[in-house]
């Protein structure tokens, strides 16, 4: 195996190598979508260098007993000499260090095999979804305050199984986030949030007890007022037709599918989660 590269903590002065290395697959991500993940996990993100080269870049988050993998990616010319295999294992032995017990990442499915041998388990396909010029209106609805916001994050650590506090309060406080609810007697039906740009909106976390379905969907179209113009995403369980057949309707279409995996126990679907926060963060 080539050994000639070294594995060390992302600094703040890789993140235009690193962005450079990610729009090679056309993610779209930013310096700062870096910055935010070494603010979330200082000691969870990892780059490969040669000399002052980086060829490869893993991150990586916890929540409680809950850790997730994203941003994998190899320059091509690196690419078969170990490299992608060396930097998912060390946000692996970071993970476990901090007693996690269930990792899990979103896999394209060309690589479902990579993850495979170093012991993830397929657990459901997610399609991300598209909509290229936001144009739907609906209902305005309030944003939450900060006894909502408690109840928001209560709501979050049931349905998803762990906390994710430092995340979605970090995404509420920004000056770009988006953060809408529907609350019965002070408890969520169902809420979303949204990591805005000047160009984008990444559409999640999106969550509903089961049931709520209407909610969710009255919720969901009440962004368009603020979204307008706007190029928006958002990834959600592919076996889910009703959340298909709805985002289709609002003007999205499906780019691609991913594969959910996981590494330990697979934590439980209480039926939830209608989409993910993010491919890189669960």
């Amino acid at each position: 195996m080539d050994r000639s590269y070294s594995i060390r903590l992302m600094e703040e002065g890789d993140a235009p190598q690193s962005v450079a290395l990610t729009n090679l697959m056309k993610w779209g991500f930013e310096e700062e979508d870096f910055s935010f993940m070494m603010e979330l996990e200082p000691k969870g993100c990892f780059v490969a260098t040669k000399g002052n080269r980086i060829i490869g870049v893993v991150t990586s988050v916890s929540f409680g007993q809950i850790g997730w993998v994203g941003n994998v990616i190899v320059a091509p010319e690196e690419r078969g000499r170990g490299v992608g295999a060396a930097l998912v294992s060390e946000a692996l032995n970071h993970l476990k260090a901090e007693d996690i017990t269930t990792i899990g990442l979103y896999a394209y499915r060309n690589a479902v095999s990579f993850y495979e041998k170093l012991g993830f388990k397929a657990n459901r396909d997610f399609s991300w979804f598209t909509c290229r010029n936001v144009s739907w209106t609906g209902e305005k609805m309030p944003a939450p305050d900060s006894p909502d916001l408690k109840a928001i994050l209560e709501f979050d650590e049931l349905c998803f199984g762990a906390p994710r506090k430092k995340l979605l309060k970090a995404i509420y406080g920004s000056p770009l986030g988006i953060c809408e609810a529907i609350l019965e007697g002070g408890k969520p039906t169902t809420y979303l949030m949204v990591a805005k740009s000047s160009a984008t909106a990444e559409i999640g976390p999106w969550i509903c007890a089961p049931g709520q379905e209407e909610d969710a969907f009255r919720l969901f179209t009440s962004l368009g007022n603020e979204l307008q113009g706007l190029e928006a995403h958002v990834g959600v369980p592919s076996d889910r037709s009703d959340i298909v057949d709805f985002l289709l309707s609002l003007g999205f279409a499906e780019d691609f599918h991913v594969v959910r995996m996981f590494h330990g126990p697979v934590p439980p679907d209480r039926g939830c989660v209608l989409a993910m926060e993010s491919l890189e963060r669960g």
